[in-house]
């Protein structure tokens, strides 16, 4: 199972690298925050409930299931969060853990096959350890305020870098915010 894990982590970090998943449109002066412009996906999840501390557990469940059901990433390995990741008590945190897919691929449970229709998000990028992230969503969340958006959809981060190689502190997560003009 640790061979299958590290083959599709690198699979899924080398298909992230460069994604064409997104184009520039506006970018937020002196900060980290951007509106892009982004492409709809298919993508494979496994669905969760409760505290994110669970995410090792599940990403551990979603390479062993995708790896015997064939399914390999075409992009980044990623987790969508319903509702705020930073409003919410933990447990009630819905999410999920997955990586974009061909959209041809058949899903058998406890795999879930969705598509990702957002097409305009806030991005930034977080380094350092997930449980402070917040503070990035937070500051996404206000430079959307500012600038005149406000959210439309879950919350996406896309580990960029690979959590098993690495500290804590190094790890590297886009982050997109869908969004809309008030």
């Amino acid at each position: 199972m640790k061979k299958a894990r590290i083959f599709i982590l690198v699979a899924a970090l080398a298909a992230g690298i460069g994604s064409g998943l997104a184009s520039g449109q506006e970018t937020a002066p002196g900060m980290q925050v951007s509106i892009k412009g982004v492409e709809p996906f298919t993508y494979v999840c496994i669905p969760h409930r409760g505290p994110f501390g669970a995410i090792n557990r599940t990403i551990d469940r979603l390479l062993e299931v995708s790896s015997l059901q064939d399914i390999f990433p075409t992009g980044p390995l990623m987790s969508v969060f319903y509702g705020s990741p930073i409003k919410l008590k933990p447990e009630n945190l819905e999410w999920e853990v997955g990586f974009p897919i061909s959209p041809q691929l058949l899903a058998q449970p406890p795999l879930k096959a969705k598509r990702w229709d957002y097409t305009l998000v806030a991005e930034a990028y977080y380094d350092g350890p997930f449980e402070k992230v917040g503070e990035t969503y937070a500051k996404i969340y206000a430079w959307l305020e500012a600038n005149g958006y406000e959210p439309d959809g879950p919350t996406m981060d896309m580990y960029v870098s690979d959590p098993e190689s690495m500290s804590p502190d190094d790890y590297h997560t886009r982050i997109w915010v869908p969004c809309k003009k008030k």
